[in-house]
């Protein structure tokens, strides 16, 4: 709403003003048309008895403006309500059920209607959320609605055009223009930077309607893990480099064999450093490489992609759920065929990038989020920490020897000093001299009381499970 607009343009300007927020030239035409003189008077000016939602609605226009000059609090304020909107058309489509076919979404409203700006954001917005849905403008105002409403209810209708038959977009959200970075060439360096960090932003806000469907992907990774299964990362370009990425970290941060924690990329390792696009279109390549792997039912293979269309992933995806494996699509495009053949779908939808069809920004930022969840959190379940502490770190060098010494004696509550008295004892093992501080016993009887609880700190120190 225009009230919402404006509301959050002033705490842009007052936050501004404090060195909190976003740079912003919004001050002077907000200060000039409220006919203020310094931006403390805001304070002053909203909160005086004869304020109305009507006088801070009509600062909207000028926020408006302001965005499409690219000012970026503006522009941020003009995201969030863009993006509000979407997310309330979402949740009523979902009820209706309209999100899984074609359907007219009306752009009714003063802003949507007089602002071709937030027009053009708004629709850049529900076709990210909503790619099924196909915004028009009203075919009449209110008035009429209420009045052929009326008319049906009383069995008298009139007929009214459709308007809902246009044509879907021509590329999928991912790959279509962005509307605040037309112009990306003849921004300055400031907005650019500027402009991104708030698309960043989105990126991130993208995975929380996920949160549910990477709980229940971690939870079922684990159980495989947990009897041997591997998690196997699969991807091609930025995808698979950021699933490489990942599968490389977990040996040396929670001790895992580099034969658990497994990365397959299109083209090969080669394509790691030197990118091998035409490798991702073989999708025999990606079956062939699940093949290789001797793929089982207590695997677990996550294939990236966010065009959630790449033939390789796929090819892999396919074959492994042949072979009984547990699937996992992560995606940035819904529909995708990926999500057709997973058992699992993490769709972190964050709509055009920046530089149209680069998806190493927004979307590689949001894959590499839920990465960075599906495998601590499968490494948490599997008792690889103690709390936040991660109790089979390796220990290769002289920084990670010094992180073991922090663990155990924050772990234990003593000095770095008596810590690494009591690791020497455990043999290095950081696991058993926590065990042997918390319980006060040999290390021999912390061991036995490790193995006896699956190698889980919690458990061993708890008792519970331990027979």
């Amino acid at each position: 709403s225009g009230y919402s607009l404006g509301r959050e343009a002033l705490r842009a300007v007052i936050l501004a003003a404090d060195n909190q927020g976003l740079p912003t030239r919004l001050s002077g035409p907000i200060l000039a048309a409220l006919q203020l003189t310094k931006t403390a008077d805001l304070v002053n000016w909203l909160y005086a008895p004869e304020r109305s939602p009507a006088d801070v609605a009509a600062l909207a226009p000028l926020v408006l403006e302001a965005a499409e000059a690219h000012d970026l609090a503006a522009t941020d304020v003009t995201l969030q309500a863009a993006e509000a909107l979407a997310g309330a058309a979402a949740a009523v489509a979902r009820r209706l059920g309209l999100a899984k076919s074609p359907f007219p979404l009306a752009l009714a409203g003063g802003l949507l209607r007089t602002s071709h700006f937030y027009r053009r954001v708004t629709i850049q917005a529900v076709r990210t959320q909503l790619p099924y849905a196909r915004p028009i403008p009203p075919q009449a105002d209110a008035a009429a609605g209420a009045a052929l409403l009326a008319l049906e209810t009383v069995g008298r209708p009139l007929q009214t055009a459709a308007g809902a038959n246009g044509p879907l977009p021509a590329a999928w959200p991912s790959e279509q223009r962005n509307v605040l970075t037309e112009d990306l060439d003849l921004l300055s360096t400031l907005e650019i930077t500027g402009l991104m960090h708030l698309e960043d932003g989105r990126a991130v806000m993208a995975v929380r309607p996920n949160l549910a469907a990477i709980a229940q992907a971690i939870d079922a990774i684990a159980a495989r893990m947990r009897q041997g299964g591997r998690l196997i990362y699969v991807g091609a370009g930025t995808s698979g480099r950021l699933g490489a990425l990942d599968a490389s970290e977990c040996p040396p941060t929670f001790g895992v064999s580099p034969n658990q924690v497994v990365s397959l990329m299109a083209g090969g390792p080669q394509a790691f450093t030197l990118a091998q696009e035409g490798a991702e279109d073989n999708r025999g390549a990606g079956r062939q490489d699940i093949v290789k792997l001797e793929t089982g039912p207590l695997d677990s293979i996550v294939g990236i992609a966010a065009s959630g269309r790449t033939p390789y992933v796929a090819g892999a995806l396919a074959e492994a759920r042949r072979r009984g494996a547990l699937t996992i699509a992560l995606v940035c495009n819904l529909p995708a065929p990926l999500a057709q053949i997973a058992d699992h779908v993490i769709a972190p939808l964050v709509g055009p990038e920046i530089l149209a069809g680069s998806t190493r920004l927004k979307a590689g930022t949001a894959q590499k989020l839920v990465l960075n969840m599906l495998s601590t959190g499968a490494m948490a379940r599997l008792g690889k920490t103690y709390g936040n502490l991660m109790v089979d770190v390796s220990q290769h060098n002289v920084k990670l020897q010094n992180r073991a010494r922090r663990i155990v004696a924050q772990a234990g509550g003593i000095s770095e000093e008596e810590a690494a008295h009591v690791l020497a004892r455990s043999g290095g093992d950081v696991k058993t001299a926590i065990v042997t501080i918390l319980l006060a016993c040999t290390p021999e009887e912390a061991r036995m009381r490790l193995s006896l609880a699956g190698g889980d700190v919690r458990t061993a120190v708890s008792g519970k499970q331990i027979a």
